[in-house]
């Protein structure tokens, strides 16, 4: 006859039904909520009014089960007036307690290693839910959330708290119970306040708020709801916490690789720039510059020098044992530009070292010895950037060590094999 959907602030749903020309309220949702509001309890098949030991034993029995880790879900019914239309409010006062169920619904067994991998990573996991603070620290203490010195605070204490004050205790903070959207929300605005890249899970309508507004939203592709999902960034196909682990993690190899890409891109570039334009300040000729590389050369060093190799390396092994980056860890941030900045001149001064002493066996000596000087410091380069840039062995850059190789073997050849040299300009050194 009518229905009335789940009230945040109640934490109740209800309906009014018509059975056999009875009217009838039926109500469920928080346990401890419903017995609030029961005058009455149904006891062996015999309706009778709830004392104040009942309520103790019923209050007893459902904490007893919160604590193990079960969601407790109460019922309850009301006799109604026939009459066309009922109000919230008469269906949900007053009511002839049912009784609960006790749902179970544990944790993954991979959980606890999980968060303490993610905690090993710098990720600060906490649990906002609507469930029973009791239920909710069973579940925490089961994978190892709650540590010494970790707090629970319910939803509605939230509420008493001004922002100045929440930021200042939250950091305390492990579990928030009976969370309504709006104290998610909450959080989630005090830890961006503190200066918190915030990520928020979630699969159902009330986390829509706190979805939206997370630097990464992420719903549940199984359980959760087109709303959930359409506030989200990022859809779990799998609901799987260890999925956003696994995606920190490939976050952190991408980051890795591209700052070594970037670097070795930069520095590498600039070595050739600053050959040429040295050479051209400083070294002469018969009266003239004397250019150390020729521009079919300049293309092969790029062309054999690509760091195509560095963007499939795998991930340190200990990737997620570092800390998390901050916005000013750039590829080029300062230490960056000083690292490029001393790889470059490295090799343009060596290339230029070079290029100076084979002069007076010709220009065309001069400029073979520099350019295999060229390519060989930037393969040195590589293997210092590989092996420097997020602490990986050869194993996790095998890409990197076979394209080095094949690289100082295609220069062998440009050396040895007389059509490619005289293609490239080329004369013999020995």
């Amino acid at each position: 006859m009518e229905e009335f959907a789940f009230d945040k602030t109640r934490k109740l749903i209800s309906a009014a039904v018509e059975i056999n020309d009875a009217r009838l309220g039926l109500v469920r949702g928080a346990p401890e909520r419903i017995l609030a509001r029961s005058g009455h309890w149904l006891a062996n098949d015999t309706v009778r009014e709830i004392g104040a030991q009942d309520r103790r034993r019923l209050l007893a029995a459902l904490e007893s089960f919160a604590a193990k880790g079960f969601r407790v879900v109460g019922f309850a019914y009301k006799d109604l007036a026939i009459k066309q239309s009922y109000r919230r409010e008469e269906l949900e006062e007053d009511m002839i307690y049912l009784g609960f169920a006790a749902l179970s619904d544990p944790p993954r067994p991979e959980d606890k290693k999980v968060l303490k991998n993610a905690e090993t990573a710098g990720i600060k996991t906490m649990m906002l839910t609507g469930d029973n603070m009791l239920t909710a620290r069973a579940i925490a203490e089961e994978v190892d959330l709650l540590k010494k010195g970790d707090e629970v605070m319910l939803g509605e204490q939230v509420d008493q708290l001004t922002d100045i004050e929440l930021d200042r205790v939250l950091p305390k903070i492990k579990i928030i119970a009976r969370a309504t959207p709006e104290q998610k929300m909450r959080i989630v605005q005090s830890l961006q306040r503190q200066k918190e890249v915030v990520a928020v899970t979630g699969d159902g309508i009330n986390d829509a708020l706190a979805l939206k507004q997370a630097d990464v939203g992420v719903a549940m592709g199984i359980t959760g709801t087109d709303v959930a999902k359409q506030a989200s960034d990022i859809i779990l196909t799998d609901d799987q916490y260890a999925t956003i682990v696994a995606a920190v993690e490939e976050g952190r190899r991408i980051d890795d690789n591209l700052t070594q890409v970037v670097r070795y891109l930069v520095a590498g570039n600039l070595s050739e720039i600053l050959t040429v334009l040295l050479a051209v300040l400083f070294v002469s000729k018969d009266g003239g510059f004397a250019t150390p590389l020729l521009p079919v050369q300049i293309l092969w060093v790029n062309i054999v020098t690509d760091a195509f190799a560095f963007a499939v390396s795998a991930a340190d092994k200990r990737v997620l044992r570092r800390g998390p980056k901050t916005s000013a860890d750039q590829p080029l941030n300062n230490s960056g530009l000083i690292w490029v900045m001393l790889a470059a001149s490295l090799i343009a001064l060596s290339t230029l070292l070079v290029f100076y002493f084979y002069l007076g066996q010709g220009l065309a000596a001069a400029r073979t010895a520099a350019f295999s000087v060229l390519v060989i410091g930037q393969m040195v380069m590589a293997a210092v950037v590989a092996r420097s840039f997020g602490g990986r062995g050869w194993r996790s850059h095998k890409w990197v060590a076979l394209a080095i190789l094949a690289t100082l073997a295609a220069q062998a050849l440009l050396l040895l094999e007389p059509t490619l040299r005289q293609a490239f300009h080329l004369v013999p050194l020995w």
